[in-house]
């Protein structure tokens, strides 16, 4: 994640270094023993990926009346 309005290019070479770090299996194997699955991708499809899990979970929230306390 980066702020809104972080440059493409700047952007994209930290996509670039994260999937090259992802890349790494001793990285993997970490990632996985902590319970997550490792998956890289590219800048649009990272975008469509946070963009569809915010509505997904929006749409939980707003038909369970969810209130943060």
């Amino acid at each position: 994640m980066v702020r809104a309005g972080t440059p493409k290019d700047i952007v994209a070479r930290i996509n670039a270094q994260v999937n090259s770090i992802m890349a790494v299996p001793d990285m993997k194997s970490k990632i996985v023993e902590q319970g997550f699955i490792p998956v890289s991708m590219g800048v649009g499809d990272t975008e469509k990926f946070v963009s569809a899990d915010v509505e997904r979970w929006g749409k939980i929230i707003r038909d369970g009346n969810i209130k943060a306390e």
